[in-house]
This record gives C-alpha cells, sequence and structure tokens, in this order.
C-alpha cells in the first residue's frame, strides 16, 4: 500500500506540489496523469525516495514516513 497525506514540494518560489494526497491499495492500478509541469515526476520521486518531501504522514509498504514541516 502507498499513502501519502497532504505531500508539498517547492523548489524556490515554484510550488511544484501543495497538499497533494493519495492511495494505492494493494494490487490497485492507477494512472498519474495530468500536463507538463503538474509535478507528477516530483511526487514520483517523492515517494521513490529521490527527493526529500514536505508531508504530514507518507506510508510505503505500511512503513510510515514523517517529517516535520518547517515554516
Amino acid at each position: 500500500m502507498v499513502q501519502a497525506e497532504e505531500v508539498s514540494r517547492s523548489f524556490g518560489s515554484l510550488k511544484a506540489l501543495d497538499r497533494v494526497s493519495l492511495e494505492v491499495r494493494p494490487g490497485e492500478v492507477f494512472d498519474l496523469l495530468g500536463p507538463n509541469g503538474a509535478g507528477k515526476t516530483t511526487l514520483v520521486r517523492i515517494l521513490t525516495g529521490v527527493l526529500l518531501f514536505s508531508a504530514l504522514v507518507l506510508f510505503l509498504a505500511s512503513v510510515r514516513f514523517q517529517r516535520q514541516v518547517v515554516a
């Protein structure tokens, strides 16, 4: 299971992701669609650990990852 709650990511003043939430259950097939610059690649990079994230909670394979959001 992959579950993300309120994932955000900025690059300078550009907000690539703004409080994105999603849940993908085992065996479920999903598609991530959107126009260029919508944040699809950024989200995948966060879910695979390539980029750091700002989120309340992120679950990957039942492992909970949590970062403190610093304002």
